[in-house]
């Protein structure tokens, strides 16, 4: 006769190991009925951050202020508009951190809330919030009696003057969305124990930014972790940051976008290193595009100064007037603007190995049509990657030569060793978006996309009614094509405004395990 092994019949330290792969609210929802003593203590640290922001309004009623009465819950994430489903319950509970999800700030009860709770808070985030900007929501954050830790704002500019805000003793951790650094200068003399500032900047062609005002600015003594990203549109603004607050940093992080500009390591070292003597930890992504610019030597990054900190890697494409220059370890998700030319102009700074294993999102364009030693160097140095995006380099909106951009635009994908391969895969890909600045159509290039990505199942690209006409053709004689297309269960498709357009139904024939199907007309092509 065999034995039968219950839940409770295991030891207490096999617990951890179940509860791990539950949310909090499975726990809570599988255990509701049980109220045992051994059972509440084993569940307390994973149900102690609870997220109930995929739940509905019905369940938070009905379900959410005996779990808050039963239970000490110190985080929460919950959808913005329950804030008024769950007041009385908020008053009375001890939480310490909230996360907010999709926080519309013109809805004047969610406003009020945040009013009422957020000065008691320790840390606060906002996730998704609602398309616009933080409406006059400083005046509720930045107060002298606020609680606040940690803030986090995200997704969007915040807007404010000097009038809106006032000094924050007790926040010591900021990421915030700002344009222009006037706004990061204001923000710190406000902020007198802030030590770690992670700042999106956002930035607008037509925009002009006005300069920072750093007449009687003081330094912020206890600054010590700065985070860049974003559009730099003015250089000599970050360079006024750094002669300003840079005498106590210790960790700096920039992965920005320097439009027009190209630095060397002289350069950098000027108005980086030397206005920070306590620098001891240094991650750059330093993108240039629109700089048409002759290339920088690397020997300006081997001096001395140089020297401490991590290797500083460096290439050129002369074709779309860009430049890059990163260290190792890359520490990004993303890689943008990848082309032949990297493998070709790659230079460092030191002796290094390169590999990008923390990549997930490798965006591609095609300067010159890709060539199959590409292809080999990203199997072999992106071996994570995820979701291949092939798109169009930036292009300066003044450009007045229709011509030249008309070229641009007909460049090939592939070269013709590309598609002459058949055994080249890059099996770690699982979503292809193609997102060029006019209709992708290459059947052939289509093809060995599919053939290169053998595990693809997301895809995303912009076409016309030929290409599918070209892929129905070739389906009845071709099992390749007919296998791979079995394979896609997401997909996002852009026609062109054309008078008969695919219907779902005729789509599906040619993807026919397709879950989910996104379409659109326009005649627009190219995007961000």
């Amino acid at each position: 006769m065999t034995s039968k092994t219950l839940l409770f019949d295991l030891p207490n330290e096999l617990f951890p190991c179940i509860f791990q792969y539950l949310s909090a609210i499975d726990l809570l929802k599988i255990f509701a009925d049980d109220k045992s003593h051994r059972l509440q203590t084993l569940i307390r640290p994973f149900i102690s951050r609870l997220d109930i922001s995929r739940e509905s309004d019905e369940w938070v009623q009905n379900h959410l202020s005996n779990v808050l009465t039963q239970h000490e819950i110190v985080h929460l994430r919950l959808q913005s508009n329950h804030l008024t489903l769950i007041e009385k319950h908020l008053s009375a509970n001890n939480i310490q951190s909230m996360q907010m999800v999709e926080f519309d700030a013109s809805n004047d009860n969610q406003k009020q809330m945040l009013d009422r709770f957020g000065g008691k808070l320790k840390r606060l985030s906002f996730v998704q919030p609602e398309p616009h900007e933080y409406d006059n929501l400083a005046s509720l954050l930045f107060r002298s009696d606020s609680q606040l830790e940690r803030l986090t704002l995200l997704d969007y500019p915040l807007y404010f003057s000097v009038d809106d805000i006032e000094p924050c003793t007790r926040l010591t951790h900021l990421s915030i969305v700002l344009e222009g650094m006037s706004s990061v200068f204001l923000l710190i003399q406000h902020l007198p124990n802030l030590q770690n500032l992670k700042v999106t900047m956002f930035s607008q062609e037509c925009i002009v930014q006005t300069p920072p005002d750093i007449k009687d600015v003081k330094p912020c003594s206890k600054l010590r972790s700065v985070t860049f990203k974003g559009w730099i549109k003015y250089f000599d603004h970050i360079e006024s940051f750094f002669a300003t607050f840079g005498s106590t940093i210790e960790y700096l992080s920039m992965d920005i976008d320097c439009r027009y500009y190209v630095f060397n390591g002289k350069k950098l070292e000027h108005v980086l290193l030397d206005k920070m003597p306590c620098l001891s930890s240094l991650d750059l992504i330093i993108f240039s595009p629109l700089a048409n610019e002759d290339s920088i030597e690397i020997e300006t990054f081997k001096s001395f100064s140089w020297q401490k900190f991590n290797p500083i890697v460096y290439w050129h494409d002369v074709h779309a007037q860009q430049h890059m220059i990163f260290t190792l370890p890359y520490k990004s998700d993303r890689f943008e603007y990848f082309s032949n030319e990297f493998v070709s102009t790659c230079v460092s700074s030191q002796t290094v190995s390169l590999c990008f294993d923390r990549v997930r999102t490798l965006i591609l364009t095609n300067t010159t049509p890709f060539n199959f030693e590409t292809f080999l160097f990203i199997e072999k140095v992106f071996p994570k990657v995820e979701t291949i995006k092939l798109t169009h380099w930036i292009i300066d909106l003044l450009d007045e030569d229709e011509h030249e951009n008309e070229d641009h635009q007909n460049v090939a994908v592939m070269n013709d060793d590309v598609l002459a391969d058949t055994s080249l895969q890059i099996p770690s890909v699982k979503e292809l978006r193609i997102d060029l600045s006019s209709p992708f159509k290459d059947y052939k290039a289509f093809r060995r996309f599919l053939q290169i990505f053998p595990n693809l199942i997301s895809l995303k690209f912009q076409t016309e009614q030929s290409l599918l006409h070209d892929i129905l053709q070739h389906e009845q004689e071709d099992k390749f094509i007919k296998t791979a297309l079995a394979r896609i269960e997401q997909l996002d498709i852009a026609f062109e405004d054309e008078k008969k357009p695919w219907t779902d139904a005729e789509i599906r024939q040619l993807f026919p395990k397709v879950k989910n199907i996104v379409k659109q007309y326009t005649r627009e092509f190219g995007g961000a």
